[in-house]
């Protein structure tokens, strides 16, 4: 891998930095909305808010939970269903 440099772009919710160098620049793991939490768990997306100072874009983000390798989620039963 090449060297890399850092490069900031404003956006409309702030600034970011992301990195640039083998041919291309790269901004990752900017959220696209507010955590779903709260009032938002089950709503439509809300866009995030506008964060402060520069926010480093240069690694993703987290991933959904996933089984091990072969293996499978196990769902709870249901208390007083059949």
């Amino acid at each position: 891998m090449s060297e890399q440099n850092t490069v900031e772009v404003e956006t409309a919710h702030g600034r970011v930095s992301g990195l640039m160098g083998d041919g291309s620049t790269r901004f990752l793991g900017i959220p696209y909305a507010a955590a779903p939490a709260g009032d938002l768990l089950f709503a439509a997306p809300v866009a995030p808010k506008r964060w402060p100072g520069v926010r480093a874009a240069h690694t993703l983000g987290a991933t959904a939970p996933k089984p091990p390798l072969g293996g499978r989620f196990e769902v709870p039963p249901l208390l007083g269903r059949c």
